[in-house]
C-alpha cells in the first residue's frame, strides 16, 4: 500500500554553526596543514630511502606518523573539551609549525655532516621514530578539532564534511608528489617552507567552537516526499554494521592493491608514492562523481563490485609484459580507486543524513581515524604470503556478495532484480577459478611480495670448486644484484687477496678490519677468513632476499652481521685498520649515495690515520657516472691511491700514509703462505707475484672519463648501468707488462732484499703474466679468439715450466668444459652463431675434441654451411669411426647433397650399431625410394610410422609409396608374355580392347630379342 504526503509544514531546524566564513577557514587550514604533513613525512622517508635500499624507510616513517596521528586524535577528544579550546588549538598549531620549521632548517639549510635526520635515524632509531610520532601528534589533535567542525550543520544548509575529506586526501596526495619532486629537484625544497606561512595565517583566524550552541531556526517548507512503501521504513534504517564494514573493505582493498603494486613493480619508493597519489586522486574523482547519484542504499550495494574491479586490476597486472611500466601499473588501480571513492561518499552520506552532529562526528571519527589504525599496523608489520593474501581476498569477496544479497532479498523489489543478482553472485566463483588457472596465479605458502629472483639457481652452484661452470643471475626489484660465475667469484677472491696483501691487520695491537660486503648474502668469500681480526657487515636485509639462505658447505671461517651499512658508519666509537667496501651490482647501478663525496668523508672518519680503504667495482655493472663520482670523492679524501684490474673488476686502494700502499716483504710472505696452505686459494694465482701483475695505475682519476655527470632526474624508471670505459692506453700498458707494480715498493730498509727480487721475478715471468692477463680479459669480454690464442701460447710456454704447465693445464681444461656447456646452452636457446663461436674456440685449443667437432658439424647443417659440415663431421669420424651419431649425421648430410647411395651406406652402418634415431627409418626409406626401390622403401616407412605415428612427413611418404606400388602393379608386364593373343586365350570375359589396340598387338615374330626372357631361350 502506498501513501503520498504533500504538505506545507512549519518546523524548527537545528544548526551548529552560523558563520560560513569560519567553515572556509577551517577547510583552508586543513588543506595546507595536511599538505605540509604529507610533504614532510614523505620527504623524510624518501630522503632516507637511498641510504636504506634494502629496507623500506618510507614505510617505517609512515608507521610512526600514523601512530602519532592516531594518538593525537585520541588526545583531541580530551583536550578540546577544555573551556579554552582556541588557546589549545593555537598552541597546538604553533608547536606543529615550529617542528616543521625545524625540519626545513636542519634538512634544507644546515648542510651539516652528518645530516641530523640521517644520524638520528641510524644511531638512535627509537628516538627518531618517537620524534616522528610526536611531530604527527599535533596534526592528529588538529584532525580531531577540524573533523568536529566539518561534521556540523551550517546555517546555509551546506555540510562541509564531504569537502573536508576531499581536502585531506588531496592534501596528502599532493604533499607526497611534491616531496618526490623536491627529492629530485632540490630547488623546490626551500619553497615548501612557505607553507608554514599559509598554515599560520589561517590558524589565527579559526574561531569555530568545539562544542557549538545549537541554533534553532523556524522554517516553512513545502515537502513532497517519495512514495513510502509499506514495510520499507524498517529496511531503510541504517545499520552501523554495514557502515563500519564498508570503511574496512575500502581500506583493505587499498592495502591489497598496494601489496600487488609492490609485487609487480618492485619496492621502489617512487612507485609507492606514485601509487598512493594515483589511488587517492582516483578516490577523490569517484567521491566527486558520486554526488550526482542520489539513489538509496548505494553504501550497501556498491561493495558488490569491489571484488570484480579488484580481480580486473589483478588480471591487468598479470598481463603487463613490461615489468618496469610502474606508471601504467599504478594507473590500473584507478577504476578500483574511483569506485571505492564512490562507495565512500555514499557511506558518509548515509551517516550524515541519518545522524545528528554529535553522533555523526563520533561515527566518522571511529570509522575513518580509529578503526584503520590497527589494520594499517598489521599490514605494515606483517608480511603476507600468497596463501593468506588470497584467503583474505576471497573472504572479503564472500562478504561483499553475501551481505548485500541478504539485504537485497529482504527488500520488496521486483523479482527479476533478485534473479539478476543471484546470477551475478554465482558467476563470480567460476570467474575467479578461470583467472587463477589461465594466468597461473599461485596459491602457495610463499611471500606474496618477492623482491628477489634467481636465488634457486644460485643455491645449486658449488662455489668452492676450483672452476665454476654454472651461472646464476640474482635480481633485486628487477635489477641485477649479483652475477655468480667463475669470473666473478675468482675476481672477488683476487681483489680480497690483494687487500690482504696490503692490510696491516696482522701487526701486533692492530685494529680490526671492517668489511662492508654487499655480496655476502650471495657469496661467502673464503679470503675474508684469512684476516686476523675482521668484522663483516652484510647490509642486504633478510627481507631484501626474501629470507633465502645460502647452503652451508665447507668450513665457515667467519660470521657476518646483518645490519644497515650507515648504522655502522654513523657510530663514532669504532676505528678500523682497514675498511673494505664491496658494493653489489644493485648498489653500483641504483645507489648514488654509496659513491658520493660525503660517503667517503664518513669512511675516512672511521679509518685509522695510517689505515687502508679498499673498494671493488664491476667494470660491466657499474654506472660510469657513479664511478666518476667515486673517483672524485676518493681523490678528495685520500692523498694516495692504487688501482688493480682483474679482467671485469677494479680494486681501488686509498690511504693517506705513503707506507700503507707500499709492497712489503710481510705482504709477500703472507700471500705466499696462504697459497701454500690453502689449495683452493692457490688456484687463483700462478705464484705470489702474479697478484701484483694486475696493477693498473696509481692515479684513480686516470682510469676513466671523470667529466661524466649524473643523468637527468627520472621519476618513473630506474635505469640500468652502462659500464666503466677504462682508458685504452692504460689497458695496453697493463697487457704489455707487469713492472708497474714496482712503483709501490716500500722504501723501508727491511724490504731491501725484496727490492731486488720483485723486479727480477716480474721481468722473468713477464710474457707468462701478460698472456694470463690477456686471456682473462678476453674471457671477460667474450673475445674467444683472443682468449684461445693466448691459451695456446701459454701451452707452448709451459713445456719447460712445471708450475705453469699445471696451472695452464687446469685453466685450459676448464675453459674447454665451460665453452662446451655454454655452447649447449646457446643451442637450446637457438643462438646458433654464439654457439658456433664457442665450438670453434674449443677446437682452437684442442682440435681433437670429438664433441666440439660433432656439434659443430650439426650446427653447420643448421646454418646451411654444408662444406663446413662435411669438414667437421669427417674430423669427428676420424676421432671415433664407429660413433652412430656421427654416422647418422653424415648420412643426412650426404642425402641432402644428393649422394643417396653413400648416404644409405652410412644409415645402414648406423642401424647395424643398434642405434635408431627417430628419423633413421624415414631417411632409409627415402634413400630406397630415390634409388627406385619402392618395395624396400615401404618397410622402413612403416617402421618410421610406428616410431612416430603423428609424423606428417612419414604419413605423406607412406601414402606416396603406396600409390607408386599400386601403379606399378597395374602397369607391370607379365614376365612370360609373348604376344597379346596368347594373353587373351581362354579368357571367359571379353577384354575391352578396341580396334587400335588390335592393330598394335605384338606377334611372336615381332618381339625384339632383348625383350625375350633369357631363361627361356633354347640352349645351344
Amino acid at each position: 500500500m502506498h501513501q503520498w504526503r504533500l504538505s506545507r509544514m512549519k518546523f524548527l531546524k537545528e544548526f551548529s554553526y552560523p558563520d560560513i566564513f569560519q567553515r572556509r577557514i577551517v577547510l583552508i587550514n586543513s588543506f595546507f596543514g595536511f599538505f605540509l604533513l604529507g610533504m614532510i613525512s614523505f620527504h623524510c622517508g624518501l630522503f632516507i630511502a637511498p641510504y636504506t635500499p634494502y629496507e623500506s624507510a618510507v614505510k617505517t616513517v609512515l608507521l610512526a606518523v600514523v601512530t602519532g596521528l592516531f594518538a593525537g586524535n585520541l588526545a583531541g577528544n580530551v583536550l578540546f573539551r577544555l573551556p579554552y579550546y582556541r588557546v589549545v588549538f593555537i598552541t597546538v598549531e604553533m608547536i606543529y609549525l615550529s617542528l616543521a620549521g625545524l625540519y626545513f632548517l636542519k634538512s634544507g639549510f644546515a648542510q651539516s655532516h652528518p645530516d641530523p635526520v640521517l644520524s638520528s635515524y641510524f644511531t638512535k632509531r627509537p628516538l627518531f621514530l618517537l620524534a616522528a610520532a610526536v611531530f604527527a601528534f599535533f596534526p592528529g589533535l588538529k584532525l580531531n578539532y577540524s573533523l568536529k567542525a566539518a561534521t556540523g550543520d551550517y546555517i546555509d544548509e551546506k555540510r562541509p564534511v564531504y569537502s573536508y575529506l576531499l581536502i585531506l586526501a588531496l592534501g596528502l596526495a599532493l604533499g607526497a608528489l611534491f616531496a618526490q619532486a623536491a627529492i629530485q629537484f632540490t630547488v623546490l625544497y626551500p619553497a615548501a617552507a612557505l607553507l608554514i606561512l599559509f598554515v599560520f595565517s589561517s590558524a589565527m583566524m579559526v574561531k569555530t567552537p568545539y562544542f557549538p550552541q545549537p541554533i534553532m531556526v523556524q522554517d516553512f517548507k513545502e515537502t513532497h516526499r517519495e512514495v513510502i512503501k509499506s514495510g520499507e521504513e524498517g529496511v531503510r534504517r541504517d545499520s552501523l554494521l554495514f557502515t563500519y564494514l564498508n570503511f574496512i573493505y575500502i581500506l583493505i582493498y587499498c592495502l591489497l592493491a598496494y601489496e600487488s603494486i609492490c609485487k609487480f613493480s618492485g619496492g621502489w619508493p617512487f612507485v609507492k608514492v606514485l601509487f598512493l597519489a594515483i589511488m587517492l586522486s582516483s578516490m577523490c574523482a569517484g567521491f566527486v562523481c558520486a554526488r550526482f547519484v542520489k539513489a538509496s542504499f548505494w553504501h550497501i550495494y556498491t561493495e558488490m563490485l569491489f571484488p570484480v574491479l579488484f580481480l580486473i586490476f589483478m588480471v591487468l597486472l598479470y598481463t603487463e609484459k613490461n615489468v618496469s611500466a610502474s606508471m601504467s601499473q599504478s594507473l590500473y588501480a584507478a577504476p578500483l580507486g574511483a569506485w571505492l571513492g564512490f562507495s565512500l561518499y555514499h557511506t558518509i552520506r548515509n551517516i550524515v543524513t541519518n545522524y545528528e552532529h554529535r553522533r555523526r562526528f563520533l561515527i566518522l571519527d571511529l570509522s575513518l581515524f580509529m578503526l584503520p589504525y590497527p589494520i594499517l599496523l598489521a599490514f605494515l608489520s606483517v608480511e603476507l604470503t600468497n596463501l593468506w593474501f588470497f584467503v583474505l581476498l576471497y573472504t572479503m569477496t564472500l562478504l561483499n556478495i553475501v551481505f548485500p544479497g541478504v539485504h537485497l532479498m529482504q527488500r520488496a523489489i521486483a523479482g527479476y532484480k533478485k534473479l539478476i543478482y543471484f546470477i551475478f553472485s554465482i558467476s563470480v566463483i567460476p570467474l575467479v577459478i578461470f583467472a587463477h588457472l589461465y594466468f597461473g596465479i599461485p596459491i602457495v605458502d610463499g611471500l606474496y611480495v618477492q623482491y628477489s629472483s634467481g636465488f634457486e639457481a644460485l643455491q645449486a652452484i658449488n662455489v668452492h670448486q676450483d672452476f665454476i661452470k654454472q651461472r646464476a643471475l640474482v635480481r633485486f626489484n628487477g635489477k641485477e644484484i649479483f652475477l655468480c660465475n667463475d669470473s666473478t667469484v675468482k675476481n672477488l677472491n683476487r681483489a680480497m687477496l690483494t687487500v690482504l696483501f696490503f692490510s696491516r691487520d696482522a701487526r701486533d695491537h692492530a685494529r680490526p678490519v671492517l668489511v662492508l660486503d654487499g655480496t655476502q648474502s650471495f657469496y661467502r668469500n673464503p679470503i675474508l677468513g684469512q684476516f686476523k681480526s675482521m668484522r663483516c657487515i652484510d647490509y642486504v636485509s633478510d627481507r631484501g632476499v626474501d629470507y633465502n639462505r645460502l647452503p652451508i658447505s665447507g668450513r665457515q671461517l667467519y660470521t657476518a652481521e646483518k645490519t644497515e651499512l650507515f648504522s655502522i658508519l654513523h657510530r663514532a666509537d669504532d676505528v678500523y685498520e682497514t675498511i673494505c667496501d664491496i658494493p653489489n651490482l644493485f648498489d653500483q647501478s641504483q645507489n648514488p649515495v654509496r659513491f658520493s663525496g660525503s660517503y667517503y668523508g664518513m669512511v675516512k672518519k672511521k679509518l685509522a690515520p695510517d689505515g687502508l680503504f679498499a673498494q671493488v667495482f664491476s667494470v660491466s655493472g657499474c654506472r660510469p657516472e657513479y664511478f666518476a663520482s667515486a673517483c672524485r670523492g676518493i681523490k678528495e679524501h685520500f692523498s694516495r691511491t692504487a688501482v688493480f684490474f682483474f679482467s671485469d673488476h677494479l680494486l681501488v686502494l686509498a690511504a693517506n700514509d705513503s707506507r700503507t700502499l707500499g709492497i712489503s716483504k710481510q705482504g709477500v710472505d703472507r700471500v705466499g703462505t696462504i697459497l701454500k696452505e690453502h689449495p683452493g686459494i692457490a688456484a687463483l694465482q700462478l705464484n705470489e707475484y702474479h697478484l701484483l701483475s694486475h696493477y693498473l695505475t696509481n692515479d684513480v682519476t686516470a682510469v676513466a672519463d671523470m667529466d661524466i655527470q649524473a643523468p637527468a632526474p627520472d621519476l618513473l624508471a630506474a635505469k640500468q648501468s652502462g659500464g666503466i670505459d677504462i682508458d685504452g692506453q692504460l689497458i695496453e700498458a697493463y697487457l704489455g707488462g707487469s713492472a708497474g707494480a714496482t712503483l709501490l715498493l716500500d722504501t723501508d730498509p727491511a724490504n731491501f732484499e725484496l727490492a731486488g727480487i720483485l723486479p727480477a721475478a716480474l721481468n722473468q715471468n713477464e710474457k707468462t703474466l701478460s698472456l694470463l692477463k690477456r686471456a682473462e680479459l678476453a674471457a671477460a669480454r667474450m673475445e674467444y679468439e683472443t682468449e684461445t690464442e693466448a691459451l695456446s701460447q701459454l701451452k707452448a710456454l709451459a713445456e719447460y715450466n712445471a708450475d705453469l704447465r699445471a696451472y695452464s693445464g687446469k685453466l685450459t681444461a676448464f675453459r674447454e668444459e665451460y665453452f662446451f656447456s655454454e655452447a649447449i646452452r646457446f643451442e637450446k636457446d637457438k643462438r646458433w652463431e654464439e654457439a658456433s663461436r664457442l665450438y670453434r674456440a674449443i677446437l682452437r685449443i684442442n682440435a681433437a675434441h670429438f664433441e666440439a667437432n660433432y656439434r659443430m658439424g650439426i650446427l653447420s647443417i643448421t646454418l646451411q654451411n654444408l662444406d663446413d659440415a662435411f669438414k667437421f663431421l669427417q674430423h669427428a669420424m676420424e676421432l671415433r669411426r664407429d660413433d652412430p651419431r656421427v654416422l647418422y649425421q653424415m648420412g643426412v648430410l650426404l642425402f641432402s647433397s644428393g649422394q643417396t647411395t653413400q648416404a644409405l651406406e652410412y644409415f645402414t652402418r648406423t642401424l647395424a650399431l643398434r642405434e635408431s634415431p627417430e628419423s633413421l627409418f624415414h631417411y632409409m626409406g627415402l634413400c630406397y625410394e630415390k634409388l627406385g626401390r619402392p618395395e624396400e622403401a615401404k618397410p622402413y616407412y612403416e617402421k618410421a610410422l610406428l616410431a612416430d605415428p603423428n609424423d606428417s612427413a612419414v604419413q605423406s611418404s607412406i601414402e606416396r609409396i603406396s600409390q607408386a606400388l599400386q601403379a606399378r602393379r597395374v602397369f607391370k608386364k607379365p614376365q612370360d608374355r609373348k604376344n597379346q593373343m596368347d594373353v587373351e586365350q581362354d579368357e571367359t570375359m571379353p577384354l575391352p580392347i578396341n580396334q587400335t589396340a588390335k592393330d598394335i598387338r605384338l606377334k611372336d615374330s615381332e618381339v625384339p630379342p632383348e625383350e625375350t626372357d633369357p631363361a627361356k631361350q633354347p640352349k645351344k
